[in-house]
């Protein structure tokens, strides 16, 4: 049996990761059912930042942008599925100002869904949470190294 502890640890450990703080809003546009989306609220908690929560049902930049309270939310946390859909719209009108990261569970991205976020997001942090959702605690305590796009199953930075 697990206690509480592990939560707050997960939450605390991707906080510190993400540098999230008091001041920014997280988007949360995931089921707090899935554990990825229950994750966004407990770092959200964690941070005693403001957590916008629930799933976006028809998925559109704009959702996405009044999800994360307009241009407030430095992270958006991504699944391949999202990731697609949102791709396929007109990225040169989309702006959030504020993103500071995006991050990615429940399967790898591919090279070209990565590649295309990177044109659409320049500078925007991109993190692979894949597999952390199942194992959160072998979160690593080290600040994210850059490595090769398509890589998965670890916890870094894409950039």
């Amino acid at each position: 049996m697990l206690t509480h502890r592990n939560i707050t640890f997960q939450a605390a450990a991707v906080c510190a990761y993400l540098e999230n703080r008091a001041t920014d809003v997280i988007m949360n546009p995931l089921p707090l059912a899935f554990a990825y989306g229950l994750s966004q609220l407990m770092t959200a908690f964690h941070a005693g930042a403001h957590a916008g929560a629930g799933a976006i049902v028809r998925l559109s930049w704009r959702d996405a942008r009044h999800h994360g309270a307009c241009s407030a939310s430095p992270g958006f946390p991504l699944v391949p599925t999202m990731a697609t859909v949102l791709l396929q719209q007109d990225m040169q009108k989309r702006r959030f100002p504020d993103l500071r990261y995006i991050t990615n569970a429940a399967a790898a991205l591919s090279t070209s869904k990565i590649r295309r976020l990177r044109e659409a997001f320049p500078g925007v942090r991109m993190y692979s949470m894949y597999g952390l959702t199942e194992c959160r605690v072998c979160l690593p305590a080290a600040q994210p190294v850059g490595c090769a796009a398509g890589i998965s199953g670890h916890s870094h930075s894409w950039y």
